[in-house]
């Protein structure tokens, strides 16, 4: 087995890259602005989940970066409310905030983006999954050192014949 294709066979395992904002929960023109809305970890799982938003003219693909952002979820009696701010983004072109979503189940999100006159806002739902059990959260890491010595192993064997 040859560099190359061990390379290859790595890079088959390798997880998928989504982005700097997630999976797009929503992607919609409405009124002035296009806005798409972000989301990770996928699938959303209770805990802190990060939103951003990307806000565009409707008109032209421009970012809209002097807006107002305001994020809602609601689940029955529980409802949070955020500001998403350029500041907490990586991606200085996304509005983005920490969602902290107590409660697996549905949650009906509402966006509602504002600049000077003009205004939009944007709903939907999302199902927020369960909490993983510890070790399925971390089993990529678990099953690494086994996959080196398996390399190793495979490595030193071909080099003695």
């Amino acid at each position: 087995m040859t560099g190359r294709s061990i390379f290859a066979l790595l890079l088959c395992a390798a997880p998928v890259l989504l982005g700097d904002g997630g999976a797009v929960l929503a992607h919609r023109t409405t009124g002035p602005f296009t806005i798409t809305v972000f989301a990770s970890p996928v699938p959303l799982r209770t805990g802190t989940a990060d939103v951003s938003v990307l806000v565009q003219e409707s008109d032209t693909p421009q970012p809209v970066l002097d807006a107002m952002v305001s994020l809602q979820f609601q689940s029955g009696e529980s409802v949070i409310a955020v500001h998403a701010t350029r500041e907490q983004a990586q991606n200085k072109l996304f509005y983005a905030s920490a969602v902290n979503l107590e409660t697996p189940g549905e949650w009906q999100y509402s966006i509602n983006v504002s600049r000077g006159s003009a205004s939009a806002s944007l709903s939907g739902t999302v199902t927020i999954a369960p909490a993983p059990p510890v070790l399925a959260a971390y089993w990529s890491y678990l099953a690494l050192p086994p996959v080196f010595i398996l390399i190793f192993a495979l490595h030193q064997s071909l080099r003695k014949a």
